[in-house]
């Protein structure tokens, strides 16, 4: 059984109008650790969702300091967006396969 799933985001998560073959998409990653977790519980489930909250805004970047703005860029956002979507696919899974016992 796994014990931890790692979230990816890519930086840059925008397309831009270049060839693929000059796209360089850097990959961040960090692992989330769910062992001490009780995920048939609805408290063990809302503490990995916090966790996989947190993991996305430091592997986007998100609470990063910005020169002369607040503002979070179009392209962070974009990055967020992407991580908690397929990190809350994985969420849903898990827990899934925690209620049939796995």
């Amino acid at each position: 059984m796994k014990t931890a799933f790692t979230l990816f985001a890519a930086a840059s998560a925008l397309a831009v109008a270049m060839p693929a073959s000059a796209q360089m998409v850097e990959q961040a990653q960090i692992e989330v650790e769910y062992t001490d977790l009780n995920l048939a519980s609805q408290k063990g489930q809302d503490r990995l969702e916090r966790r996989l909250k947190k993991a996305a805004r430091e592997v986007c970047g998100l609470d990063q300091q910005r020169t002369g703005s607040r503002i979070v860029d179009q392209k962070t956002q974009a990055c967020y967006k992407m991580a908690m979507a397929t990190a809350m696919e994985r969420h849903a899974a898990l827990v899934a396969d925690h209620r049939l016992g796995g």
